[in-house]
């Protein structure tokens, strides 16, 4: 896609939430393949989903290209101790994709989802960090029920944590808006583009946190409250 094409599309996307009253922070890409953020952030956006990130043994093209869908399904769910700037924006890389039950993806066992589903949470009440899940909506349509079940009983289990103060549940959006405040208050400085050498920046503080396409993040000890250590959890909800 063009420079052009793609500024005339942030824009139109842009007009488009506002004509409909929806506050539109974030940003996805088709197929997660970023690209002209300065101008996305002109449009108005202020976060966007970055790529997954990858296991080691998977970075490679190579492997990348001959192992796409099993590294998918095997790979390890990766918590987030960082949220990044690139480019004045937010960058919130994804964790985990809840894939379709299609095709030979239907021979997944549901408990098998579920299973890594609970590890990402686990970990995040055990570590911190930010657990960024999402999926496609359309996905949920193949061999339906077995999908949305599956959600079900994850946001059930996540509802049931937040409740009980282990957790928290932010969209992207919010989850951008506190990462931008405390680097201001670092920097003590405006909200203005952040520009860097490599593109990116470390986030304000060593607070965790964890995102599902919610954001999730656990709260603080009774130890950590009394020193007074920030800590957090959050989910992503686009």
């Amino acid at each position: 896609m063009t420079r052009e094409r793609a500024i005339a599309e942030y824009r139109y996307c842009a007009q488009i939430a506002q004509e409909l009253g929806i506050r539109a922070p974030c940003f996805v890409f088709p197929r997660n393949l970023v690209a002209y953020l300065a101008d996305l952030r002109d449009a108005g956006f202020t976060c966007f989903r970055d790529v997954d990130e990858t296991p080691s043994p998977l970075r490679k093209p190579h492997a990348r290209s001959r192992r796409k869908d099993v590294g998918r399904f095997r790979r390890t769910i990766t918590m987030h101790d960082r949220t990044f700037a690139q480019r004045g924006m937010v960058s919130i890389p994804g964790s985990m994709l809840i894939r379709s039950a299609a095709g030979w993806r239907k021979y997944i066992p549901d408990s098998s989802r579920l299973r890594r589903l609970r590890k990402g949470l686990d970990r995040v009440r055990r570590s911190g960090g930010v657990f960024h899940v999402w999926l496609h909506p359309e996905d949920l349509y193949a061999e339906w029920p077995r999908l949305e079940n599956v959600v079900a009983r994850f946001l059930e289990e996540l509802g049931n944590l937040v409740r009980d103060g282990d957790l928290r549940c932010l969209t992207m959006g919010q989850l951008a808006s506190e990462f931008q405040a405390k680097l201001a208050v670092k920097q003590g400085c405006d909200l203005s583009p952040l520009h860097t050498q490599h593109g990116y920046v470390e986030r304000a503080t060593p607070e965790r946190e964890a995102v599902a396409s919610l954001a999730i993040s656990r709260q603080p000890t009774l130890r950590e409250r009394a020193r007074g250590a920030p800590v957090g959890v959050k989910a992503d909800g686009t």
